[in-house]
């Protein structure tokens, strides 16, 4: 099968490899879409940890069953597959915060020799996969790329139940890539009003098409803080979610909250950033909650895919579709915010 391997740092070569076989207790997929994500492009320019090479990543995966071992799906059958495999028996999964499983079998497709990722044609989800993790059938009304959006939704969902959302708020949502995007259309959705900052205007544009905020910022043009306050009268944002993998943000963005804000910390950071400076008075005294978000629960899934079957979200405008083969040209699109989100057919 073709597939885009990863042979290295910045070393992703698309070649044959051999497909792989359907797994006892499990089910082996035709890859219909995955999508590319910024996570996966971290990976892909900086390494990760967990690597042995080659690595074959690709996490927002949907796809066809052409094989089955297992009574739970059939040949044919469309689905739409997560990242997180939890356990299930844990504390954490007990209180239903299943995506910080203290057991977790895999914590994402394409970092472990037996769960290989979905950037190829084929994809094989052993009996843990199966058995324990978010698979979720695709109706009939969603296209295969339409729900290969299902996942980093998904993740944006979680990061919202964290925490207190009411109508009538202000949220500013700083990165105006998918993510932000999907932030801004689930926060729309709950009444609220959202500022979009970023320093792209290009960014900016493909977002705004996607999901409407009422309030568009290009801080390379206008100091993110003082747009801030202009627009809620001085008082800040009663939600601030950094979208995007910039310390410097992360670290300011007590300053762009008000009293008793709510913080959500959403984009990763490489080893070498994560350690941050930050002013824990404006936390202690303006009464802010900061929190950090970490995928999202199987329950998500569901919730998602029954979104985007309602038809609630603009899918068209989030993806563009691009072949496998030219997957590193997708990478520079996204890199260069040319694209919103690229989904990849194999």
């Amino acid at each position: 099968m073709k597939a885009a391997m990863l042979e290295g740092i910045n070393q992703l070569v698309v070649k044959e490899v051999p497909t792989p076989g359907c797994p006892e207790g499990g089910l082996l997929m035709k890859v219909r879409a995955c999508g590319l994500c910024g996570s996966d492009i971290r990976k892909i320019r900086a390494g990760n940890s967990h690597f042995h090479y080659p690595v074959l990543l690709g996490h927002e995966v949907t796809g066809e069953v052409v094989e089955s071992d297992t009574c739970r799906y059939k040949a044919g059958d469309r689905l739409a597959i997560g990242s997180i495999i939890p356990c299930g028996v844990c504390n954490n999964c007990k209180k239903g915060i299943d995506n910080l499983c203290q057991n977790a079998i895999y914590h994402s497709l394409g970092l472990y020799e037996d769960c290989q990722g979905g950037y190829a044609e084929y994809i094989a989800l052993n009996r843990n996969m199966v058995e324990n993790g978010p698979v979720v059938p695709i109706p009939d009304v969603l296209g295969f790329s339409e729900a290969a959006l299902v996942e980093p939704f998904t993740d944006v969902l979680n990061s919202h139940d964290l925490i207190t959302i009411r109508e009538g708020e202000i949220a500013v949502v700083v990165g105006a890539g998918p993510i932000g995007a999907m932030h801004v259309d689930l926060l729309r959705s709950k009444g609220v009003d959202c500022i979009l900052a970023d320093i792209s205007a290009e960014r900016l544009a493909l977002a705004d098409k996607a999901a409407s905020p009422k309030y568009i910022v290009n801080s390379s043009k206008e100091n993110l803080k003082e747009a801030v306050g202009r627009i809620t009268q001085g008082c800040g944002a009663d939600i601030v979610i950094i979208a995007c993998s910039v310390a410097s943000l992360q670290a300011a963005s007590p300053e762009l909250a008000c009293f008793g804000g709510r913080i959500i910390l959403f984009g990763g950071l490489n080893d070498k950033d994560k350690m941050l400076t930050v002013d824990s008075g404006l936390i202690h005294y303006k009464q802010l909650s900061v929190h950090g978000t970490m995928g999202s629960c199987k329950r998500h899934f569901t919730e998602v895919m029954d979104l985007l079957a309602k038809k609630k979200i603009n899918t068209d405008a989030y993806i563009t579709e691009m072949p496998l083969d030219r997957i590193g040209e997708a990478i520079q699109l996204a890199e260069k915010g040319e694209v919103l989100k690229v989904i990849l057919i194999p």
